[in-house]
């Protein structure tokens, strides 16, 4: 018997593994087994080092992570990519400004424009 895929789903912190395993449970399939954990923030590199850790301690046929795009913290080392079968995704500026988008928020647009459009989208999504 072929043994199932198994992917590992990383946010950047609790907001995201809620929103992945919010995901999972609807797209949930018996031929792929999924986990979902955060980080606690920080810099994409620090991010994606902790889903590194987390991978390595099982077999997963792949590592998708979340990211904000918030922050220029200057590209994830390709060759990490390729050594843990990692996908980079990102939501821009951040996963509230998706939900908002989803959710066809009329605001959106004056939300996203300038600095601190992170800062706004997630102040307006949480008093939404």
């Amino acid at each position: 018997m072929a043994r199932p895929k198994s992917i590992l789903l990383f946010g950047e912190g609790k907001t995201d593994a809620v929103f992945l395993a919010h995901l999972c449970h609807i797209y949930r399939s018996p031929a792929v087994i999924t986990k979902v954990e955060h980080g606690k923030g920080g810099s994409d590199q620090t991010v994606v080092q902790a889903a590194i850790k987390i991978a390595r301690l099982a077999d997963y046929s792949g590592v998708l992570v979340l990211l904000d795009s918030d922050r220029d913290d200057g590209p994830i080392p390709a060759d990490w990519c390729k050594k843990n079968r990692l996908l980079i995704k990102r939501a821009s500026p951040c996963l509230e400004s998706l939900l908002l988008e989803i959710l066809g928020d009329s605001k959106l647009s004056k939300l996203t424009n300038g600095p601190r459009a992170s800062d706004r989208c997630k102040a307006h999504f949480q008093a939404t």
